[in-house]
């Protein structure tokens, strides 16, 4: 029997990661060049790379913390999250919209619906690994007491796009983790008309502009429909890094909710086609990991935090080439956005973390241990 002293991490995922992040940051560069309103056009790519190296910290530092320490804090960070999402509507300044906090007389702000996502995640895991019986509503009602609360919190910040996204992530991994469908199905019907009241002026007119583009392609629509025009220009090889022209006043803050356009335009279909494997294969991963990892508080954990990736991006995807509504979520890796880079690696830093668990109960498997 041999031993050593550390467990072995998925080297795939800690490539994957670090190559999306890289290839991002050059990409978040060119398209925030035109952009120099405040006198620079590295004035975002110097803000994204503050972030990408206080997300790096977060990355080393959640990857080397014993993911099952986490458990006994997730009702803590969720009570916390809903604090921080609370404050985000006391701090607000009058005609200021509370989905972001300001911590600098300078304007400087936090989205606080991040670090509720950060929460949901682990109370998520740590609630279905202590919780038995989940075929009975009663004992999921704690539950989406608490997660309900939050979403509708984040839903009145005007941010109906992450409310929408979280409830999805929670029908989804409640779901997996074996609560019945028609329990889930009958839940979901009694919310969806209440959010539909919810819906506000501009909300309703994104809808409206998708069900008909030609009517609102110059008005509601105009920035899907020149996402679309951009990207069926681009061709298999793309104009050239540097090179896109929607960038350049055709899609205001072409460097946040719109950055997949840009990238297809200057790199074209087929690496457009290699960040799709590439995401998909970081799903692979997750859920590979989910499969051997030896507790089911880290299981939960790899498959929600994988899900909620694959499902930020393929909403993007989705509103960019048209085929969803516009709803202005950031694409992981790609989009210019401070918490959500940090929130981002902070969760793949536990997801790499829960590998070299799982690694090492493969290695048993191979007659070897790793203590």
């Amino acid at each position: 029997m041999r031993k050593n002293s550390t467990y072995s991490y998925d080297s795939p995922l800690l490539m994957l990661v670090i190559g999306l992040v890289a290839f991002g940051t050059v990409e978040l560069y060119s398209a925030s060049s035109p952009q120099t309103i405040y006198g620079s056009n590295t004035h975002f790519l110097l803000r994204h790379l503050f972030w990408v190296v206080l997300g790096s910290g977060s990355f080393i530092f959640f990857s080397t913390f014993n993911y099952k320490k986490l458990n006994n804090w997730a009702f803590v960070l969720i009570i916390c999250s809903i604090i921080i999402v609370i404050l985000g509507y006391v701090f607000s300044p009058e005609g200021e919209q509370s989905r972001w906090l300001i911590y600098t007389s300078s304007g400087n702000k936090i989205t606080t619906s991040d670090f509720a996502r950060f929460a949901l995640i682990i109370f998520t895991a740590s609630f279905l690994d202590k919780t038995k019986n989940l075929g009975e509503f009663k004992t999921i009602l704690p539950y989406l007491t608490i997660t309900g609360f939050m979403v509708v919190l984040v839903a009145f910040q005007r941010d109906f796009s992450t409310a929408g996204i979280m409830a999805v992530w929670i029908f989804t991994i409640l779901f997996i983790a074996g609560v019945k469908l028609s329990q889930l199905l009958t839940l979901a019907g009694s919310i969806t008309p209440f959010a539909i009241l919810y819906l506000v002026g501009y909300q309703k007119e994104r809808i409206s502009a998708w069900i008909n583009s030609d009517k609102f392609s110059t008005t509601a629509n105009w920035q899907s429909g020149n996402s679309q025009m951009a990207l069926g220009s681009a061709g298999w090889f793309g104009k050239g890094i540097g090179d896109s022209e929607i960038k350049q006043g055709l899609l205001p803050q072409a460097h946040t909710d719109f950055i997949f356009s840009v990238i297809g335009e200057e790199v074209g279909f087929i690496v457009l086609i290699l960040i799709l494997i590439a995401f998909f294969w970081l799903f692979y991963r997750g859920i590979k990991i989910a499969k051997h990892t030896p507790d089911a508080f880290g299981m939960y954990l790899s498959i929600g935090i994988v899900l909620y990736i694959m499902l930020y991006f393929l909403i993007n995807v989705g509103y960019v080439t048209g085929l969803l509504p516009t709803t202005g979520l950031p694409m992981p890796f790609f989009s210019y956005g401070g918490t959500n880079t940090v929130i981002t690696m902070s969760i793949l830093g536990i997801l790499l973390n829960i590998s070299r668990y799982s690694n090492s109960k493969l290695s048993k498997h191979h007659g070897r241990v790793y203590a």
